[in-house]
């Protein structure tokens, strides 16, 4: 779905928190919950619309199919929407590790992060994590590194 692929685009941000990405994504649900309300009406008048066109041999949907093939979209957007953006709390781990941000996190540890990274990530061993996180803001060779290959 295009509609959901370009929200995705907009989620991949570096600088990213839980709060953006919810409020970004019911803000788009909402948006698709607006336009399928809106369909009830149909658009243009089927007469007119068949005057000012040249002749073709294409079938006529009425304004019922016509309906329900406007919700059926919005439906499948709705739920393509809800199935991808379901498990976001991952894209908060990212900053955890991203170069740019690592004289910020030497200042002040980023501890939301690391709890959103933890829930994510239950496996993972939440003192250890910060420890090892905390050696690496402090170390001056990191700091100049941009992405995980050079670390």
């Amino acid at each position: 779905m295009p509609n959901v692929d370009m929200l995705f685009n907009q989620l991949q941000k570096r600088n990213i928190d839980p709060v953006f990405i919810k409020s970004l994504v019911q803000r788009f649900t909402d948006s698709i919950r607006m336009i399928r309300a809106s369909v009830s009406s149909p658009c243009g008048d089927s007469a007119s619309d068949q005057q000012h066109q040249p002749k073709k041999q294409r079938r006529m949907l009425g304004p019922g199919e016509q309906q329900r093939l406007a919700t059926e979209v919005c439906d499948t957007i709705l739920m393509q929407a809800k199935e991808r953006f379901a498990f976001t709390q991952h894209l908060i781990s990212t900053t955890l590790l991203h170069g740019e941000l690592f004289p910020q996190h030497s200042v002040r540890f980023p501890d939301s992060a690391l709890e959103t990274t933890v829930e994510a990530y239950p496996m993972l061993n939440q003192a250890k994590l910060k420890t090892e996180l905390s050696l690496i803001y402090e170390n001056s060779e990191f700091k100049a590194c941009s992405g995980a290959v050079p670390m």
